[in-house]
C-alpha cells in the first residue's frame, strides 16, 4: 500500500480532476479513460468496472472474471475524483499492508458514503491483467483459488481470439 500512497500523493501536485489506478500489468481498451472520466464529470466519485479479463502469457490462456458482489470494482482502472479524494484527504491506501489493498479501498468508499458507478460492459471497454512469470501483486493462481469473491465467465470467441493474439504479440516481442 505504501507506493500506491506516495504515487497518489505525488498525482496531488498535478491538482488532477481525477486519479486512475493501473498496475504495471493492466491494460485498458482504447477509450476506457475518456469514458471513466465521463461520469466522474458527471457527479461519480468513483467509477471502474466489476468484471475484468485476465491472460496467462505462460499458457496463453485467457479467463473473464467478475466480483460476486456487484458493489466491488477491481482496483485496475479505477478512477477516482478529486473532490472524494480531497474528502479522505488523499489518504486511501493503507501503508502498512501489501495484499488485500482493493478490499481495504472499498471499505473506505462504503465509509464515506462514495458514489460508484459500474461500467459493466458500456462502450465495449476492457480490462485486461497480463500474468505470467514476472512478479506482481495478484498472480493468476491466487485469482483462480479465490470461488468465494469472484466467478468465471465464458468469454466470446471475438474476445478470446483478441486477448491470445495480444499474449503472443506481447511474448514475440519480449514486452513483459
Amino acid at each position: 500500500g505504501k507506493k500506491w500512497q506516495i504515487g497518489l500523493e505525488e498525482c496531488k501536485k498535478f491538482n488532477p480532476k481525477a486519479v486512475l489506478i493501473n498496475g504495471s500489468d493492466d491494460i485498458f481498451s482504447l477509450n476506457y479513460i475518456k469514458n471513466c472520466f465521463k461520469y466522474i464529470e458527471n457527479g461519480y466519485d468513483i467509477v471502474g468496472k466489476n468484471n475484468w479479463y485476465v491472460l496467462d502469457l505462460v499458457k496463453l490462456k485467457p479467463y473473464k472474471f467478475q466480483y460476486k458482489n456487484p458493489n466491488v470494482l477491481i482496483g485496475a482502472g479505477r478512477m477516482i475524483s478529486r473532490s472524494f479524494l480531497d474528502e479522505i484527504n488523499w489518504t486511501l491506501f493503507p501503508l502498512t499492508k501489501s495484499a488485500g489493498l482493493d478490499t481495504f479501498c472499498n471499505e473506505i468508499f462504503e465509509k464515506n458514503n462514495a458514489s460508484m458507478y459500474e461500467m459493466g460492459n458500456k462502450n465495449n471497454d476492457k480490462i485486461i491483467s497480463l500474468k505470467g512469470n514476472h512478479n506482481v501483486l495478484n498472480p493468476i493462481y491466487k485469482i483462480l483459488k479465490d470461488k468465494n469473491k469472484i466467478n468465471i465467465l465464458t468469454i466470446s470467441t471475438v474476445d478470446k481470439r483478441t486477448i491470445i493474439n495480444l499474449g503472443k504479440y506481447i511474448n514475440n516481442h519480449n514486452l513483459k
